[in-house]
Formats: structure tokens, sequence, C-alpha cells
């Protein structure tokens, strides 16, 4: 993202308005794109295309953690970019869900450093992720784990093996789910309660999938057998479908012939979800 110019999370949210957001397939189009052939000028376009994700997260966190906002953006950053690069078109679900896990990770496990038990500085945090980040790099291009002085080689700073073990062990104790993310402030919410908001956020993100494969399974029905699951299944007082005999029919189908339309739409509507999300409706 060259070019970026904000330095406070009020400048931030100013530079993401001004962006112009990416429909699914747009961001499809720029993943391949990006994937036969990296370069800035398209990683640029996915990234702005998606900040609001990365918005949206620290928002939910800033007022929970000490943390600085533009640290838990920066971490966003990075998990926005590694989803990016390590999106894969076999997972059959959309990029914009796959980033959304991808950026909280990064925020979470950010804040989760933060929050350590022992206090540890900072600059030891940051170089911690960067050995973790650099590390997971080397794993994915060689396609097994580095050894530490390939680790060591990449890194953009000078460090002992001996320096690099201490880090990462400091950094790696147990934290207890019962801990506080931000303890000076009291504000009563732990690591537990994070996990399960984010089970509750996946479950969301699963629901709004499963409704837009739903959406684009009726649009794809013939219009005379969409119009019928439309209307049948329209909101009712009862809560209940609406009677054949009393669905708009100005071809004069009778009752059996609607009951055949109907049986065929959710046939074809159940392939298409089954189809699109590896699952049986």
């Amino acid at each position: 993202m060259a070019g970026l110019n904000f330095d406070t999370y009020s400048s931030f949210v100013l530079y993401v308005k001004k962006q112009k957001n990416l429909t699914k397939e747009e961001a499809l189009v720029l993943l391949k794109e990006y994937h036969n052939n990296p370069t800035e000028e398209v990683m640029n376009q996915l990234m702005d295309g998606h900040l609001p994700i990365v918005l949206s997260i620290v928002s939910k966190y800033k007022d929970n953690t000490t943390a600085d906002p533009m640290d838990l953006i920066l971490s966003g950053l990075n998990g926005l970019f590694h989803a990016i690069v390590n999106f894969d078109f076999q997972m059959n679900t959309l990029f914009s869900t796959f980033a959304y896990s991808e950026i909280e990770r990064a925020v979470r496990d950010f804040i989760r450093k933060l929050s350590h038990p022992v206090k540890i500085p900072e600059r030891i945090v940051r170089k911690y992720i960067e050995i973790m980040k650099t590390r997971k790099m080397l794993a994915d291009k060689f396609k097994r784990q580095p050894t530490n002085k390939e680790v060591m080689d990449e890194l953009d700073f000078e460090i002992s093996e001996y320096e690099m073990q201490n880090i990462i062990e400091a950094c790696q104790a147990p934290l207890s789910l019962d801990r506080l993310v931000d303890a000076e402030n009291d504000e009563n919410l732990t690591f537990k309660d994070m996990l399960v908001s984010e089970e509750k956020k996946k479950k969301k993100v699963e629901a709004d999938i499963e409704e837009e494969v739903l959406k684009e399974a009726i649009d794809s029905l013939p219009s005379k057998y969409r119009e019928i699951i439309l209307e049948r299944y329209r909101p009712t007082e009862n809560g209940k479908p609406v009677p054949f005999d009393q669905l708009p029919n100005k071809d004069h189908d009778s009752i059996s012939q609607m009951r055949y339309m109907e049986d065929w739409s959710f046939d074809k509507i159940s392939e298409y979800y089954e189809r699109k999300l590896n699952r049986k409706l």
C-alpha cells in the first residue's frame, strides 16, 4: 500500500472512507491476477479495497485494550496482507470471509502478546512477531519448517540464535483465558470472552454466506418458478407458507402443477447449495 497517508486512528478512518470498496467479483479477478503475477499495484488495490474489514475489527477491539490503535491497525494490515498472499481458491469460501478471519487473528495475537502476564518490552514483542511471521513465510515457501539460521538470514535485524530462542520462549509463556484483556481499565473482558465473541462472529459470517448462496440459487430459477417460491414463502402472520390457491396465478396453473414447480425448484436450490458450499441443505 504505497502512499498510505495516515498516522492516527482518525486519519485512518478518513482514508478508508475515500477508498473504493471491491465487489466479490472484482476481488476475485484481482486475486487471480495477483497470484498469477504478483505486483505492488494489484496488491495495493486489494489492500485498499478491503480496508473496511480492518477498520471494523480494530474498532471492535480498540476500546478494550491499552494497545495503541495504530498498532492494532498495523496488525490488521499485516493480517490482510497474509490473507491475500495465502488465499486458496480451492477453499470454496469468499475471500472477504477468509480475510476477516486472518485480520482478526492478527489483531488478537497482537493484543494477546501485549497483555502477556509478564510484562515484556514492546521492542521484544515486535521482534517476536517478525520472527514468527518470517518463520511462517519460509515454511510456506520451503514446504517445511525452516532452520533457525534461515529465519535469522531473512530478518531485517541482526539477532543471535540464542537471543532469538529466548525471545520465542519468553513470548510463548502460557496465558490464562480468564485473564483480563485490559486489566488497567478493568473492563471485565477476558480472553475467554473474546474467543466466544469470535465464535459468534464466525457463525454470523457462515449464516450470511448461506443466505447469499440461497439468494443466488433462487435467482437462478426460471422466472415463473422463482415467483412461486418467493410468493409462497414470503413472511406471513402465522409463519406458514402461503396456500397454493392464494398465490398469483396468471397462467391458471393447477395446484398439482404449482406443487411440481415447487418440488423441482427445491431440488435445484439444494443442488446449487451443495455445489457452492460442499454440504447438503
